[in-house]
């Protein structure tokens, strides 16, 4: 709301200006823990993880303020009536339209650019107005707290709409929070083991066997559970020299392992190496899932032309990922259906949205380690709390050093482990199915982001933007 009130009446330049420095200030802030995390997980100089983290500032602070910038323009060359306006909540409306913009782009999954971190939206996880990511995801939350934050300004010269557009969005909120829109069926027993093993343990000489007998240690305590899952990367080896090793820890608990681990493709040759996600049978059966959002520079490397040279200097382990199909199959286990997110991928709500389609539940791994004791895990556990609300489906969330722990289709964190410790945590979930009004939305909306379709939509905007500013020139030529 303040931000609105200091876009007032400013001139393009102004606007511009004030804008990159309220996103210098959200991504300093909200994202710090991207310094940590480079530390952590390349092992560098402090002073080089403060430049890199200083350009990754700048630039999404300038492609936010370049948004929100080109929507009000656009809004003003074809509403003329917004721009004219002399009411503060109206000529706040295109900034807000902008907002929502921005976040949309960031949720583009063949974008290099994307990072969907630190929406509106998130800040209201729990408030009624999380209601509302169940009808159109958590695109529609923002938009409720923006209106919120509009109805705010109106208060001295409209007090009664004022009244109206802050009550209403709670109300509705509840209203839709309340909605059930998924089935119940029967239970399931899961077991989530946090080992705790941080990535340079992990990746030093004795860290495959300090990995291997610290998750089998904490997994035999899991004898009632019909599903045992370990983090992402549990292990430092690949899919195929851990199989036969995990099989017979399967066939010993009788239960079925899924486990994160590097999968590598050698047919013909090829030596891909994913990350990916094996679930392992107690009969031996196995099926596997392929992370196809990576994480920009720490497991591959965008616009590889330009920051190869930085990439090759920073010491990160398995940093040449291949991304996986973006459509793939449910994990059909004995026990379930699982849905799967690794990492980064949870923050792309349209991605989950559609994944999540004929699944019971949806499984989170994820090696938050690189975090440190940064915000970072809190943010991460945060967003996955967002998937449940819009998809009503429990979320079963496993990582190495925390939080590890399970949120119910409210959004609601019903049980968690100590972060940076080891534990196992041991839980009876709803398996559930059905869809909310907003996994049919995203099934859409995710066709319409691939590259394509997106570049008709920015090539339609700026048409009808040439139409309407030659209509306003003809106009004002007549008069």
């Amino acid at each position: 709301m303040i931000l609105l009130v200091c876009l007032n009446r400013t001139t393009l330049l102004n606007t511009f200006g004030i804008l990159l420095f309220f996103g210098i200030g959200k991504y300093s802030i909200g994202a710090s823990w991207t310094y940590d995390g480079l530390i952590t997980l390349g092992d560098i100089a402090p002073s080089l993880a403060t430049g890199l983290v200083s350009v990754f500032v700048l630039f999404y602070s300038l492609f936010f303020a370049f948004i929100l910038t080109a929507v009000k323009f656009w809004i003003g060359v074809t509403i003329p009536q917004f721009r004219r306006s002399q009411h503060l909540a109206i000529r706040s409306l295109p900034f807000c339209a902008g907002w929502l913009v921005f976040e949309q782009a960031n949720y583009v999954t063949a974008l290099d650019t994307s990072f969907p971190w630190l929406d509106i939206g998130y800040a209201f996880t729990d408030t009624w107005l999380a209601g509302f990511a169940t009808l159109g995801g958590i695109t529609l939350v923002s938009a409720g707290a923006l209106v919120v934050a509009v109805g705010l300004l109106m208060i001295a010269s409209m007090p009664r709409l004022s009244v109206v557009l802050v009550g209403l969005p709670w109300f509705a909120g509840l209203l839709a929070l309340q909605q059930e829109w998924t089935v119940v069926n029967e239970d399931v027993n899961v077991a989530l083991v946090q080992a705790n093993v941080s990535i340079k343990e992990k990746y030093s000489e004795d860290g495959l066997g300090l990995a291997w007998s610290t998750h089998v240690d904490l997994s035999r305590s899991a004898v009632e559970a019909d599903l045992v899952i370990w983090p992402e990367g549990a292990l430092p080896i690949a899919e195929h020299q851990a199989r036969e090793y995990i099989q017979s820890l399967a066939k010993y608990l009788d239960t079925t392992i899924l486990t994160g681990v590097y999968i590598r493709d050698d047919d013909r040759g090829s030596q891909k190496a994913y990350n990916g996600a094996v679930s392992v049978e107690p009969v031996g059966d196995t099926s596997q899932f392929l992370k196809f959002k990576r994480v920009p520079f720490g497991e591959y490397t965008p616009l590889e032309w330009l920051f190869e040279p930085i990439q090759s200097g920073m010491n990160i382990p398995n940093s040449n990922i291949k991304a996986g199909p973006a459509r793939q199959s449910p994990l059909e286990l004995d026990c379930c259906k699982v849905g799967m997110s690794i990492c980064y991928e949870i923050a792309f709500p349209y991605l989950i949205g559609r994944r999540v389609h004929n699944t019971e539940f949806l499984v989170a791994i994820s090696e938050d380690g690189w975090f440190g004791n940064s915000m970072g895990p809190a943010q991460h556990m945060q967003i996955a709390r967002m998937r449940a609300i819009e998809t009503q489906r429990y979320v079963v969330r496993v990582t190495s050093s925390g939080l590890t722990g399970i949120v119910d289709p409210k959004g609601k964190l019903v049980a968690v482990l100590p972060v940076n410790e080891p534990g196992v945590l041991t839980s009876t979930i709803e398996k559930r199915t059905g869809s909310t009004p907003f996994m049919f939305i995203a099934g859409i909306v995710e066709g319409i982001f691939d590259g394509f379709y997106l570049l008709g939509l920015m090539l339609t905007a700026a048409c009808v933007a040439l139409v309407a500013r030659a209509r306003q020139n003809r106009a004002t030529s007549q008069v």
